[in-house]
């Protein structure tokens, strides 16, 4: 199996693994806040079954516990992933049992950490209720940060002492990339996922005048995205002082941009079956602005992963398996519209056209996907030599 067709099959397997992780991530609790049971017996109502006033308002408390729901469940999915991703990579580059035991502890603990600071900090930025009417004690109002800030010095002394470990059994090669990566690689999922919600839930927003459930996005976007990014580069920077000439860039870039061009076809499919079919409320074309925004920045990750793949002497994939996959996936859906459209309009009491709207609204971006990939088809053979790279 050549190189570029592993990179286009992991390509997709991310894609499905976002997918698969996305709903049970935003909707059953490690980054819905509403999802979360408050540690401690007592809640937002006083005893009698009197409400607190100070609950309610001004001298209220929020207590936020990260692992006090379905979150902990959840988290064992990425642990295992990460687990094995590790041990993969490990065992191919260190022979010392030592650090790649070390340094499996040591990245474990540290996504722990992680998982702790993203929660908390969502938490923080966007909970509106307060639900205790006493004073938590120091660790229930402030456990997640204490969490996330042990949990990490633990994990990086972790890391280090297999740094040792290697450096003591002769290997030359660093523990730090492979463990880190993992750990970027959930920040970027945490980054996507509290961005295209939060975007999605400012547009379709009812009161925007509530700026701290609409933009607290935006923040979380910068904080998880800008220590994504710097953990990326640390990782690139060893990576080079190794004599490694490949950029670690390219497969990031290009999972972000496939993701975020499979959201865009979520958004335009079911949107367009919303607004074409439905015959109640108010229409708008909010979803089709959605699309755009996520679809041109998507296209921009893909289209980057693919130029420092160029830049690397390797044939670019990104943009070709995204396209590729959109379109089977949009002229497989206008297809079955087609065949249950006219079915429908033939035998219904009252036909009409609307099936025939949304089955030239799926196929046409569908063949312009075909196209614009079978263009990038041809383009992604030109393959330079590598640029050497300071």
């Amino acid at each position: 199996m050549n190189e570029p067709f592993k990179r286009a099959l992991a390509l997709v397997g991310v894609i499905l693994l976002f997918m698969l992780l996305f709903l049970p991530f935003f909707y059953f609790g490690v980054l819905s806040p509403r999802a979360m049971t408050p540690s401690g017996e007592q809640v937002a109502y006083a005893p009698g079954g009197t409400q607190s006033i100070a609950a309610m308002g001004a001298g209220g408390y929020h207590v936020y516990n990260p692992f006090a729901s379905g979150a902990a469940m959840i988290l064992f999915i990425p642990g295992v992933i990460i687990l094995f991703w590790l041990w993969a990579s490990l065992t191919d580059k260190i022979k010392s049992n030592l650090a790649i035991a070390l340094a499996l502890a040591g990245a474990l603990v540290l996504f722990l950490g992680t998982f702790v600071f993203v929660s908390g900090v969502h938490d923080l930025l966007t909970f509106t209720v307060y639900e205790r009417y006493t004073k938590p004690t120091f660790g229930q109002q402030y456990g997640w940060l204490i969490e996330s800030i042990v949990f990490t010095i633990l994990g990086l002394g972790l890391l280090y002492l297999g740094e040792w470990a290697r450096k003591q059994a002769g290997i030359n090669r660093s523990v730090l990339p492979s463990s880190l990566y993992p750990i970027g690689g959930f920040l970027i999922l945490a980054t996507l996922v509290v961005f295209t919600s939060g975007f999605h839930n400012t547009i379709y927003a009812t009161d925007y005048t509530q700026y701290r459930e609409n933009l607290s996005w935006v923040i979380e976007t910068f904080i998880f995205g800008i220590i994504a990014y710097g953990i990326l580069r640390h990782i690139e920077g060893i990576r080079k002082a190794e004599g490694e000439a490949k950029s670690i860039y390219t497969f990031p870039t290009a999972a972000i941009g496939a993701i975020l061009i499979v959201i865009t076809l979520g958004v335009y499919m079911f949107g367009s079956l919303d607004y074409i079919y439905r015959d109640y409320g108010e229409k708008h074309l909010k979803w089709l602005f959605e699309a755009v925004v996520f679809g041109v920045i998507g296209y921009w990750f893909a289209r980057k992963s693919d130029k420092i793949a160029h830049e690397d002497g390797e044939v670019r994939t990104a943009l070709p398996t995204s396209l590729y996959f959109s379109s089977a996936l949009l002229l497989v859906t206008s297809l079955l519209q087609f065949l249950l459209g006219l079915h429908d309009f033939l035998y219904s009491n009252n036909p009409n056209l609307k099936w025939l709207y949304e089955f030239l609204t799926l196929l046409i971006p569908g063949l312009l996907a075909f196209y614009f990939a079978w263009k990038a088809t041809e383009r992604k053979a030109q393959v330079k030599p590598a640029k050497k790279k300071k």
